[in-house]
């Protein structure tokens, strides 16, 4: 489902690459591609469970868990949060940071009634951030990086 958008693919797949490139130089494309899809299931089960709860408390309505939530933007996001962290250099995190910024009203819209799309953006975001603070320690303690011919601090 992470490649299944109904618009906006190219922005989403810059969005990815940008921070998806700069987790990988810091700690190689076996940490990178775990981290993704890692925080994409987690981002997905936690905005479900979320989403399943409300209803069940009566809160949305039932036919809401028929909505089909695909597209690359728990991966865009948890790439530019982690990107964010575990980037070589100061410069290279900066941009990163600007585009999670720049996108965070439209990241965030809906958050006020739960919208599926937004809790699972603020999932992916915070799990993200959770990720790269752990893949940042690792690339801190001088242990060789898993898929990386060498750390990158």
């Amino acid at each position: 489902s992470g490649l299944l958008v109904r618009d906006d693919l190219a922005v989403w797949l810059l969005a990815l690459l940008l921070g998806a490139a700069q987790v990988e130089r810091a700690v190689g494309w076996r940490w990178t591609a775990v981290l993704l899809a890692a925080v994409h299931a987690g981002a997905t089960v936690l905005s479900q469970a979320l989403l399943a709860a409300r209803v069940a408390a009566g809160l949305a309505p039932s036919d809401l868990l028929d909505q089909i939530d695909v597209g690359p933007s728990y991966l865009a996001v948890a790439g530019l949060a982690a990107a964010v962290l575990v980037a070589p250099t100061r410069a290279r995190r900066a941009l990163p940071a600007a585009a999670l910024l720049v996108g965070l009203p439209e990241l965030f819209e809906g958050l006020g009634r739960a919208d599926l799309a937004a809790t699972g953006h603020v999932a992916a975001l915070g799990l993200g951030l959770v990720g790269g603070g752990l893949l940042r320690r690792q690339v801190g303690s001088g242990r060789p990086s898993y898929g990386a011919s060498s750390a990158r601090p």
